[in-house]
């Protein structure tokens, strides 16, 4: 009996002090894999896993999207057993808000850590505002709240998360700007997740998760856009040597999209979309700062159907990342490589043009003591 308390004593170590090895960077890196990887990321989708990181300083630069979506923030301890975070960014909202995306203003966390559960809390605002005169104003503000929980059963966790967003509009039509009928009338999302960490052995962690979210906006106009998606899969996370880990997961992921007017008519496309994937990652250890990593991304099989055009189409995808990860003291580089740099390298050797940044995404880890 005193073996197996220590045992799963050592599971749960195992399983809790995973996480502290990564960032957002290297969940790009190792095939995008947010659902079952154990990652500092995870805050955002299983917002228990914020006392993971009491002592946490996190800086992650992304030139690769839109907005480049970087991020500055800080977790710190707070009274006994809980933790506070606040994060600042320069990301839009992550939906679909027509002509105009509120900026995100701040993330704020807050956990508490007891015996046997952690519970975690995530409050994010988003707000925009312009005027023209006295009379053209427009205006847009998302707030979301998220709330997770994870227990700990025998050195194993399982995780739920539910987040929920709520969008308010004021529209006075600014005479520059786009017409006001596209823009929306109001938008809201709900999600929900859970997974399971299971500790075969001191190597192994199987991890079955799933995740679900619904998206609705109404226009000025009166049309009613709706999104769903669906992803359930399960992951296998091995560390066969020190420093070293192999992650691979197989699921499937679904999203349907429809739009219909107030009398329940469909006006626009109607599409559903079944994505089974195969999705591997690697980090491996090259030296005591280094760390090689390499994701790759196969949809098997990707169908697509438009009812409305009444068409259908299947076909293959995929995608790989290279990455790496460099560790300086107690703070942690991560970078993901440009996948053309393999081939043109530099301008001034390639002479070609087109080959963008050589490292899109770029991250800084820093846990303090």
């Amino acid at each position: 009996m005193k073996r197996m308390c220590v045992l799963c004593v050592a599971l749960f170590v195992l399983v809790v002090a995973l996480p502290a090895l990564a960032t957002e960077t290297r969940v790009q890196t190792m095939g995008d894999q947010r659902l079952f990887i154990q990652d500092d990321y995870n805050i955002w989708n299983y917002t228990s896993t914020v006392n993971n990181y009491p002592r946490h300083l996190i800086v992650d630069h992304n030139n690769s999207g839109y907005t480049g979506d970087s991020r500055v923030g800080m977790i710190v301890p707070f009274m006994k057993n809980a933790v506070l975070g606040a994060f600042f960014s320069d990301d839009a909202i992550p939906l679909d808000f027509a002509w105009y995306w509120p900026g995100q203003r701040i993330d704020l966390f807050w956990g508490y850590r007891a015996t046997n559960f952690d519970l975690g809390l995530h409050v994010d605002w988003w707000g925009d505002k312009s005027e023209q005169g006295p009379t053209d104003k427009q205006s847009a503000s998302v707030v979301g709240l998220q709330a997770g929980v994870g227990f700990n059963a025998n050195g194993n966790m399982l995780e739920f998360d539910a987040a929920y967003k709520k969008a308010s509009y004021a529209y006075e039509p600014i005479a520059s700007a786009f017409d006001s009928s596209y823009n929306d009338d109001g938008a809201s999302m709900i999600a929900l997740g859970a997974r399971y960490l299971w500790a075969y052995n001191n190597m192994v962690t199987l991890v079955p998760a799933l995740r679900f979210e619904q998206f609705k906006e109404n226009n000025l106009l009166g049309v009613e856009n709706k999104s769903s998606s669906f992803d359930v899969g399960a992951g296998c996370n091995t560390v066969p040597l020190q420093g070293t880990e192999f992650l691979t997961s197989i699921g499937i992921e679904m999203d349907k999209f429809e739009a219909k007017d107030a009398a329940g008519t469909t006006v626009d496309d109607e599409n559903f979309k079944i994505l089974p994937y195969v999705k591997f990652g690697a980090d491996i250890q090259l030296k005591p700062w280094l760390n090689f990593r390499v994701g790759a991304q196969k949809w098997i099989q990707s169908t697509f159907e438009d009812k409305i055009a009444d068409t259908k189409e299947t076909h293959p995808n995929f995608v790989y990342n290279l990455g790496v990860g460099i560790m300086v003291g107690d703070v942690q580089f991560d970078a993901e490589l440009d996948n053309d740099w393999l081939n043109q390298g530099p301008y001034f050797l390639s002479g070609e043009g087109d080959n963008g940044d050589m490292f899109p995404k770029i991250s800084f880890k820093y846990d303090y003591r």
